[in-house]
Order: structure tokens, then C-alpha cells, then sequence
């Protein structure tokens, strides 16, 4: 019998990814210029590297993570995970 997926909770159980679509990151302080770092951005798209042109397009390895990030009025770009991390709003 074939289990059918029915939920967003039921696909992101299989995912390995760090971040979540909608979710509010910071872009690393260390990231290329291009990244703008110490950015606040939102998760707008998220790409498993599954190709070898992926891997030479993004610098990355099978099986890492790419995300469509959106910033503060609205533009995009996509960047590998390791120059994002959590964000925490300083209360």
C-alpha cells in the first residue's frame, strides 16, 4: 500500500532543511555582500541542491538546501542555507 502525503506538517517531516516557508531569518554576518548580511528576511521559496548544475550554480553539495529569501520591500534573491540563521527578536 502507498502512503499519500496530505499535509504541509506531513512533507516537512521528510525534509531536512533548517528553515521554514514564511519563516522570519537573519542573513549571516559572514555572507557574501551580494547576501546583504545582518539582514532580516523572510523565507519565500526553499530548493533541495539535486543536480550538478545546482551545486555549481550555488557553490554547494547534493543534498544542501537553497532558499528564496524576500527582503524589506519585497525584492529576492536565492541564497544557500549556510549563510542564513534563526532569528531572534530582542524583546
Amino acid at each position: 500500500m502507498i502512503d499519500i502525503l496530505r499535509s504541509e506538517e506531513d512533507i516537512g517531516a521528510l525534509m531536512d532543511n533548517k528553515f521554514d516557508w514564511g519563516e522570519t531569518v537573519k542573513v549571516k554576518s559572514l555572507a557574501p555582500v551580494i547576501f546583504r548580511p545582518g539582514e532580516i528576511v523572510s523565507v519565500c521559496g526553499i530548493t533541495e541542491v539535486t543536480s550538478k548544475l545546482l551545486e555549481d550554480t550555488y557553490d554547494s553539495h547534493m543534498g544542501d538546501w537553497v532558499y528564496t529569501i524576500e527582503y524589506l520591500g519585497g525584492t529576492d534573491i536565492e541564497i544557500p542555507e549556510r549563510y542564513l540563521e534563526k532569528y531572534q527578536e530582542k524583546l
